[in-house]
């Protein structure tokens, strides 16, 4: 199939995954030059026509979703024997992936995806679209966090013909099917808030509550078993939580959430108070309804005994008064057909229009449907982000229909905008609050850094609006994050010509610590004050900057002068003998005189501070190696000669 185009416009790139009844491929739509995701019907379900039929009827119903955590669905399409649909390409892993590589899921990161999947599944049952096959593997969660649900459609299509297909891999959503599911029963939009609660079980616990040796065990666990509670298998699950899925995991319809908005707003709740017991229990509220068993002679209370037997001419005085009955009640009925007849003959129902009423309040509603002789219901009050609390937002019968006097027009009226307390963000990082904001239906609008003294870096100092303030669900909430304690760097003073005593002591009122400490000898400065030091004065520095010194150690002493003995050569009649000395980069001449063959050596006296190069020449020739003096050092004896050897 790779690099087939479907429709004249999707060319088929690669395999990106497939299940037990399609596979999915990457592919490139030509026309509007996007990447999208191709899922085909595998090919054994081709044949059957029922399936097909029932594939692209509500592969076409998923198609008008539009939600942002539904995965879109541009396009359903046939080419001879195969079937397609195109849908939105997304960049992310499926949240079975995500439980495989973390065992389980933090609480936060599990609410927020259940939230969104609740989202998705809201939207999806208003346009009376069930999924039927909500698991881990049909979620996928981008880089960023966001949720998107895939498989609407199909997962409707296998319902009736192919689960029940034993040994294949399409019964693999057993794990999160709901009882009336694997009994082939009714199903509906609990069902799916069923499967919802055993993937949050599964997201926060790491494993399904229900396995098996085969598929047809794990249903039956499904029909049969209770779960084990999740906080057994993790501790860390708090109460609400717990509270939540064992209510989506009824195996009683009736008990569960009524609705995706009924479980989103416990959800959303949980992730503000997750110890909280809010979740209220149906079974305070259904009433059952007892059977009693028919009395016979074998379950009639005791003492109590058969009735006599009659006279049977007085059975007969019976019959007759019941004949009597009977014919007269056939001759009140026949009466009464006949006047019927007659008075629909003379008399018909009027009809009437059905007026506006939408934008109005009741009242105004209820005195214009009496002056059009038609009477006013409340089906719903729900909340609205455009009808102000207390008007009608819709009507059934619309208006201008046209329908018999004193029917009933149902209305929806509007609660007002739904609101939604803010919850506390301070000292927590922006990435949980804009979990907590999520999970709350509010976003996460702009974000200041600014620094501060108190609180730490990346944690939040303030929010605006401020917790508990109750606002309309999707408002953004402004946040300051601080970036730690302002950084002011501070002046290095001139710390030269200090004892270094005094500096040591001194240097934290600076905000500056101590560096390396280095001594040298020093004519000018002295002992333990100050030479210089880096950083040097004035240059800025970051507070707690380590400063190096160098410290003198006062003038060097100094043995001089001391005696050079310089030998002569043996084999020169006349001798010209020059002596320079090299000291501080500063050359001078410090001995020349004409000496006489036989002569063997000449002692002159030298002068010195520090370490000194002597250099001699004879007849202006390097007469011998430069002999290296140390005026600092003491000789063995005062005065010891110094022999260029």
């Amino acid at each position: 199939m790779i690099g087939k185009i479907l429709g004249g416009r999707y060319e088929l790139l690669e395999k990106v995954g497939g299940g037990g009844m399609a596979i999915v491929y990457k592919a490139k739509c030509h026309l509007l030059r996007r990447y999208v995701a191709v899922k085909i019907l595998r090919p054994e379900f081709v044949g059957d026509e029922e399936f097909v039929h029932r594939f692209k009827r509500e592969s076409q119903a998923a198609a008008s979703l539009s939600h942002q955590n539904i995965v879109n669905v541009y396009d359903v399409g046939q080419e001879d024997d195969t079937y397609y649909i195109v849908m939105e390409y997304i960049k992310g892993k499926t949240l079975k992936s995500l439980i495989r590589e973390n065992g389980r899921l933090g609480t936060a990161r599990a609410t927020n995806i259940a939230i969104q999947i609740c989202r998705a599944l809201e939207h999806a049952h208003k346009n009376n679209v069930v999924h039927r096959d909500i698991k881990p593997q049909n979620i996928l969660v981008t880089d960023d966090g966001q949720v998107k649900v895939t498989d609407f459609g199909i997962a409707r299509a296998i319902t009736s013909s192919t689960v029940s297909i034993a040994g294949t891999s399409i019964i693999g959503s057993v794990h999160y099917f709901s009882p009336e599911q694997a009994r082939g029963g009714y199903t509906d939009a609990k069902s799916d808030l069923y499967s919802l609660g055993i993937v949050l079980y599964e997201m926060l616990t790491g494993t399904v509550p229900f396995e098996g040796d085969s598929p047809i065990s794990i249903a039956l666990k499904h029909i049969q078993e209770e779960v084990k509670p999740p906080k057994e298998i993790n501790p860390q699950i708090p109460d609400s939580l717990q509270d939540i899925i064992l209510k989506a995991i009824q195996k009683d319809q009736n008990l569960r959430y009524s609705s995706a908005r009924e479980m989103l707003e416990d959800l959303q709740r949980s992730s503000i108070e997750p110890d909280g017991r809010f979740v209220k229990n149906e079974t305070d509220y259904l009433q059952q309804t007892q059977v009693m068993p028919p009395i016979n002679r074998y379950n009639r209370p005791e003492g109590q005994r058969d009735p006599i037997p009659q006279n049977p001419r007085k059975k007969r005085g019976w019959v007759r008064v019941l004949v009597i009955l009977a014919a007269i009640i056939g001759i009140i009925l026949v009466s009464a057909y006949i006047a019927k007849s007659l008075f629909d003959g003379y008399m018909e129902v009027q009809n009437t229009q059905v007026p506006r009423i939408e934008g109005r309040t009741l009242e105004e509603a209820e005195e214009i449907l009496n002056n059009a002789n038609l009477k006013l219901s409340v089906k719903d009050r729900i909340h609205s982000n455009s009808v102000a609390e207390g008007f009608i937002i819709s009507q059934s019968p619309q208006e201008g229909e046209v329908v018999k006097v004193d029917t009933t027009v149902e209305v929806l009226v509007s609660l007002g905008p739904e609101m939604v307390a803010i919850p506390d963000l301070t000292n927590r990082s922006p990435e949980e609050a804009k979990i907590m904001l999520e999970n709350a239906g509010l976003s996460l609008g702009n974000v200041e850094r600014r620094h501060h003294d108190e609180y730490p870096e990346g944690i939040i100092i303030s929010q605006n609006p401020k917790k508990d303030v109750e606002v309309v669900v999707g408002t953004e909430v402004d946040i300051v994050v601080s970036l730690g304690p302002e950084i002011v760097d501070v002046t290095v003073i001139d710390f030269t010509q200090m004892p270094i005593e005094t500096v040591e002591a001194n240097l934290p009122g600076y905000s500056l610590a101590m560096g390396k400490v280095r001594y040298e000898n020093s004519d000018t400065v002295p002992e333990g004050v100050v030479i210089s030091h880096t950083p040097k004065a004035n240059e800025k520095v970051p507070p707690g900057t380590k400063i190096d010194f160098v410290v003198s150690k006062g003038k060097p002493q100094v043995y001089s002068p001391k005696k050079l003995v310089i030998p002569l050569p043996p084999d020169i009649e006349v001798m010209e003998v020059v002596v320079t000395k090299l000291e501080n980069d500063e050359t001078t001449q410090v001995y020349s005189g004409v000496h006489q063959m036989g002569e063997e050596s000449i002692t002159i006296e030298i002068e010195g501070t520090g370490v000194a190069q002597f250099d001699i020449l004879i007849n202006g020739e390097v007469y011998h190696k430069p002999v290296i003096v140390d005026f600092t050092k003491k000789s063995k004896s005062d005065q010891v000669v110094e022999e260029a050897d």
